[in-house]
């Protein structure tokens, strides 16, 4: 299932509401305590804002300005300060719900 994380709990952990299955469907809203292994990254598409989860400038909004398919990284242009961060692996950036 899909969800969201809401808030950072710790160094290892988050708390994550469940998304609906479908637009129809009313069967998402709960709250759930996950682990990171228990995680997965969405890579955006090139020209979209992310967020850095991991390493130099975590917790920042980026755009993806370019993705290497081949060796699972991609390049981000830092919004506030314009900062381009090269080689950043996809599990340290995510889609931004």
């Amino acid at each position: 299932r899909k969800g969201v994380i809401i808030r950072v709990i710790d160094r290892y952990m988050a708390e994550a509401e469940i998304l609906d299955t479908s637009p129809d469907a009313k069967d998402g809203g709960d709250l759930i305590r996950i682990d990171q292994d228990d995680l997965e990254t969405v890579v955006p598409k090139e020209g979209k804002e992310c967020r850095i989860v991991n390493g130099r400038g975590r917790g920042k909004r980026a755009e993806v300005i370019s993705l290497d398919k081949a060796k699972y990284r991609g390049t981000l242009k830092i919004l506030d300060s314009g900062e381009v961060v090269e080689k950043i692996h996809y599990e340290d950036f995510s889609k931004i719900a």
